[in-house]
């Protein structure tokens, strides 16, 4: 063999060589691409699980979520209570999310649905009055719909009532008739009830009283609201127990602030904080 073939077949050998570790560093290289990428999803799993919002409700007991509204520093100085709103969750019905407004009693006061997001909400109350209102980002009917779409609600626990999750009953439990004295029940058709004489103080404030309309409900809760319905009321009974409720503000459709316990005297229940009474 000539020393030109001896150089010949090493500058080949020498070429090959490189080639090999070539291919070794490609293949090295596409492993670690795959490893890295299958690591990925579980990083971003994590992530996303990290931005899931807290729960907004301020307790919970039960299948019952209590929400706080927000005051401001001027409402606070002036010793105004903070108004607080418990709901149960009644499902998903396609879009729409359900939830049950409750008072303090447990008592239902009215059904709440929206969409997914949730930007106008039906309200139909304990006499199948139905309201729509806008709702606003920072308010507390906002807060538990949130909640309910992120999944921090659990299915209330209703028994018969809610046997069948896409066919809800949305009929008001049934308790023994117990009617406020000298309110006699009559055509129910006009949700405003039937003319009568009312009165409701809150806070030493009188906002009804004299001549109104008076509706009554089951289990002997009623409603009052001023001619005008820039006021209303309502006086709702679970038992032997019964809390009050009023709108607040003249003109708003939903009476979503607490007035607390109230005990009968006459045609009249009353408490530390408001008077509700009724005639015929």
């Amino acid at each position: 063999m000539t020393e030109v073939t001896k150089a010949a077949e090493a500058r080949a050998a020498s070429a090959r060589s490189k080639t090999l570790l070539k291919v070794a560093v490609l293949v090295f290289a596409i492993e670690l691409a795959a490893c890295s990428s299958q690591e990925a999803p579980d990083n971003n799993d994590a992530a996303t699980e990290a931005q899931v919002p807290a729960p907004e409700y301020a307790q919970r007991d039960g299948d019952q979520y209590i929400y706080v509204g927000a005051l401001s520093d001027g409402e606070r100085a002036q010793g105004k209570q903070a108004a607080v709103v418990t709901y149960r969750y009644l499902g998903s019905f396609g879009d729409t999310q359900k939830l049950e407004m409750l008072s303090d009693a447990g008592a239902r006061l009215a059904i709440v649905e929206c969409s997914d997001p949730c930007r106008v909400a039906k309200h139909t109350d304990n006499f199948g009055v139905v309201t729509r209102v806008a709702v606003q980002p920072a308010t507390i009917v906002a807060a538990a719909f949130r909640d309910a779409a992120l999944g921090h609600m659990i299915l209330a626990q209703m028994g018969e009532e809610l046997s069948d999750a896409k066919n809800p009953s949305l009929s008001p439990a049934k308790e023994p008739s117990i009617s406020p004295p000298t309110i006699t029940a009559g055509d129910q058709s006009d949700y405003r009830g039937k003319k009568g004489r009312c009165r409701l103080t809150v806070e030493g404030t009188s906002y009804m009283n004299g001549s109104c309309w008076v509706r009554l409900d089951n289990g002997g809760s009623f409603q009052i609201m001023s001619l005008d319905q820039s006021y209303f009321a309502q006086l709702s009974r679970s038992g032997s127990q019964a809390s009050g409720f009023w709108n607040a503000a003249p003109g708003a459709a939903h009476a979503q602030v607490e007035l607390g316990p109230m005990d009968r005297v006459g045609a009249c229940w009353t408490n530390a904080t408001a008077e509700i009474c009724a005639w015929r």
